[in-house]
């Protein structure tokens, strides 16, 4: 679950599993929730991310703080500069899976960075061949993520309207395409859910 995300308790119980040994586990939440600002600051970065859906099955803490760092990705998901696509556990699996990335693509492509996050600490790529390998790991991601299929690797993105509604579009579209209710959206998966051969 990208750091820019999770809600503080979910967070806290990662910093406090003993087997990860995260020290200075306060100054290191503060940190974290203070540079979650930046989404919602004025004239925000666009962020783009794939999470696999193994992230949301993953349970850090109880129930209850599961269900509030999900209803936090759904609050993220109003946001207009924000888009989170599930990398699915039906979708073919490649090397990008292998670990966490960021790609930082500021104005100056120039200033251009791979974040590798691990539980040791963080390492910095900014050779061209690297970013370039990097990106095309990203866009795979993205094309296999979030209702994928086919050889062009067609995408859905869905997203909660502050009014509650569902919205979907294809990826290449920026506009809606289907507006719906959650129990709408529900029925609408239940029926194209494959059903067993007799």
């Amino acid at each position: 679950m990208p750091g820019l995300f999770q809600a503080a308790a979910y967070t806290q119980a990662i910093f406090n599993s003993p087997k990860l040994g995260f020290e200075n586990t306060e100054q290191a939440l503060k940190f974290r929730m203070e540079r979650q600002h930046i989404l919602t600051r004025e004239s925000p970065p666009t962020v783009h991310a794939v999470i696999h859906e193994a992230a949301l099955h993953m349970r850090f803490g109880s129930t209850q703080m599961m269900r509030e760092q999900l209803l936090r990705l759904i609050e993220l998901t109003r946001l207009p500069h924000v888009t989170i696509q599930v990398y699915p556990f039906s979708a073919q699996a490649h090397a990008a899976l292998s670990g966490n990335f960021v790609h930082i693509v500021p104005g100056v492509s120039e200033l251009s960075t791979v974040v590798l996050e691990q539980p040791t600490g963080a390492r910095y790529l900014s050779e061209r061949t690297q970013l370039r390998r990097y990106g095309e790991m990203f866009e795979l991601d993205r094309q296999k993520s979030t209702f994928s299929g086919g050889p062009q690797g067609e995408c859905v993105n869905v997203a909660t309207a502050p009014d509650g509604t569902i919205r979907l579009r294809e990826s290449d579209e920026p506009r809606t395409v289907l507006a719906t209710t959650p129990e709408g959206l529900a029925a609408l998966l239940q029926h194209l859910r494959p059903r067993p051969s007799s």
